[in-house]
This record gives structure tokens, sequence and C-alpha cells, in this order.
């Protein structure tokens, strides 16, 4: 069964308490312009949460008009949705650790211009992929 591109409320990063977190340099940082992906495994907020925790950023400093923030937000969710698959798939494929946690992510647009999604889409890729390269160091240590 191929698999479903969904982005469900429990995948959504709401959590201030582990935005502050991702930002105090305790996340780590994977960038391909026009983006930045900072990650961190955090414990599992509460058991609806799902595996994997995400959310978008474009600053207000760049784009002072909210509807061209919207634009680029809903291009990145779009990108991540497409591929985000992979990193579950390679996420049930990792030995589980004791305390259950979560992945919390968080990209941010660079750019100081409106990029189309055929720009955007294969740098959200790329860094998907790097973040991938770095999953089995990540989820074998406890986190903090």
């Amino acid at each position: 069964m191929p698999p479903r591109h969904t982005f469900t409320r429990s995948e959504r990063l709401k959590s201030r308490k582990i935005i502050k977190n991702l930002f105090a340099g305790e996340g780590k940082v994977i960038s391909a312009y026009p983006v930045r992906l900072i990650y961190k495994q955090v414990e599992q907020p509460h058991q609806t949460a799902a595996p994997i925790q995400f959310a978008v950023s474009v600053p207000a400093r760049n784009f002072p008009k909210a509807v061209h923030r919207n634009l680029l937000k809903r291009r990145i969710r779009e990108a991540y949705r497409l591929h985000k698959h992979v990193l579950y798939n390679a996420l049930q494929q990792l030995p589980h650790t004791q305390t259950p946690t979560v992945l919390a992510i968080m990209v941010i647009y660079l750019a100081k211009e409106i990029l189309p999604y055929q720009t955007i889409e294969p740098k959200v890729h790329q860094c998907l992929n790097q973040l991938l390269k770095r999953l089995p160091e990540l989820v074998v240590k406890q986190p903090d």
C-alpha cells in the first residue's frame, strides 16, 4: 500500500517550550538555501503526539505581508508532506529507546524574495535526506 501523504494535527509542533529549546542552542541545524532545518530529539509531550512534530517559520521582517508569509509556509509544508514518509520509515527501522521520544523539526525560510515551489521543494527534500543520514546517531542517544 502506498504511503498516505497527510499532515495531521498531532504532527504539528505547537509547544512553545520545545520551540524555545530548539532555538536556545540545543537544536542541530541543517541548511540548504533557501531553507534551514533545526531539529532536536525531545521527550514525548503526551501519548497522542506523532513521532515527528513539524513547524514552519517565515520571518515577518523579510515578508511584512501575511499573505506572502502564508504562501511560503504552504509551499514548505507541502514539500515536507510529500517527503516525510522517508523519515517515518527510517524511524520504524531503528531500535526504540526506553523513554518515548519525539523528533521536533522546525524549518525556517531564509530567502528575502518569494521563490517558486519548484525551487523550495528540492531543498526541503535535501534537508530531510541529510536529517535521515543523521537519524541513527540521534535516536540511539537518550534525550537531555
